[in-house]
């Protein structure tokens, strides 16, 4: 924090980490020695500086990156102790994972049909609606017939 007087470098610690003042700018000014009467004035000008945002923002990765092991360990506390919550540990074990870069792909979503009712179409999408059924019929006979020479039994109700 080269670049701010001492004020403002006791401002930010105060806003950052300060007991009572963190995230309050009016109080971390009096805790960095601003009048208590000009205090809301100043907080308003110093967090409205480039240079003391930037120290901010320093400042607070500086303080996440010491908590993310404390948090770490708590996770595994939780994680291993058996009074915690099934559904605690799932949304634990789900969250880490995403913040690992680690999480399961998101399913895409279903497509809605669209299809009219069959009273409703022509003879071309009729003809089009059975060709369709037909393929997804021969897919399936095909995909059961390799199951069935892997060994697995075949479904009675595709032939």
């Amino acid at each position: 924090m080269d670049d701010l007087t001492e004020m403002q470098c006791a401002f930010v610690l105060a806003y950052v980490r300060g007991p009572g003042t963190a995230g309050n700018g009016t109080k971390s000014a009096v805790a960095a020695g601003y009048s208590a009467k000009s205090a809301r004035v100043q907080a308003g000008q110093l967090l409205a500086k480039p240079h003391v945002m930037d120290a901010i923002t320093r400042e607070q990765r500086k303080a996440l990156s010491g908590l993310s092991s404390v948090a770490i360990l708590e996770a595994e506390k939780l994680l291993t102790d058996p009074a915690t919550a099934a559904g605690t540990k799932v949304d634990l074990i789900r969250t880490i994972l995403d913040r690992g870069g680690l999480a399961a792909p998101k399913e895409a979503a279903p497509k809605e049909k669209t299809e009219k009712p069959l009273n409703e179409m022509s003879l071309t999408e009729l003809e089009e609606f059975i060709r369709n059924g037909q393929e997804q019929i021969q897919q399936l006979q095909k995909q059961r017939a390799g199951s069935a020479s892997e060994g697995h039994t075949r479904s009675p109700l595709v032939n």
